[in-house]
């Protein structure tokens, strides 16, 4: 793991030990919210994505044969 070190003129100060356990939670829980919601963001795009396909040929307008039928019956 990389550690961002801060320089100064004569001393090195490691941030990771000057940041308080409530600054780390924060940043963690940060990251697993992001995380969280990216992956919620992809599982609704693959969703999205399957209902497309379940029309097969016929496509989203006319769905199958028995609805293609239904909106041409005169």
């Amino acid at each position: 793991m990389v550690q961002e070190v801060q320089k100064s003129s004569c001393f090195a100060v490691r941030v990771s030990e000057t940041r308080d356990q409530a600054a780390k939670r924060a940043g963690y829980d940060a990251v697993r919210r992001a995380e969280a919601e990216r992956q919620q963001r992809q599982q609704l795009e693959k969703e999205k994505q399957q209902a497309k396909k379940d029309h097969g040929s016929w496509g989203p307008v006319f769905k199958n044969r028995q609805h293609f039928n239904s909106l041409h019956m005169c």
